[in-house]
């Protein structure tokens, strides 16, 4: 049996802790204008469990009933080096539309 472990150290204060089941049509929530032509859509295959101080569909981190673990991790205090373009693929280059 997959165990996961979060510290959930927030400004807010609390945290919500949510179940999600396998078999239900999520969406995509994207800004209408950072994409052209519709969201994607899918089907969850597996249940999770997900961690977040947002709300439902807004997870920050989670575990799902196979064991994959996906968090979103940041630091207001991150520094990151200029962008080498030449070194990009050409699908990344064509998303910073350059």
């Amino acid at each position: 049996m997959p165990v996961f472990g979060k510290n959930f150290d927030w400004k807010t204060g609390q945290g919500l802790v949510i179940l999600n089941k396998r078999g239900v049509s999520k969406t995509a929530a994207i800004a209408a204008e950072a994409v052209e032509g519709e969201p994607v859509s899918w089907i969850s295959q597996f249940g999770s469990v997900t961690f977040n101080y947002v709300g439902r569909e807004f997870p920050m981190v989670g575990i799902n009933e196979a064991g994959l673990v996906v968090a979103a991790l940041g630091t207001r205090w991150s520094e990151y080096p200029a962008c080498d373009y030449d070194s990009l693929t050409n699908s990344a280059k064509s998303r910073l539309n350059r």
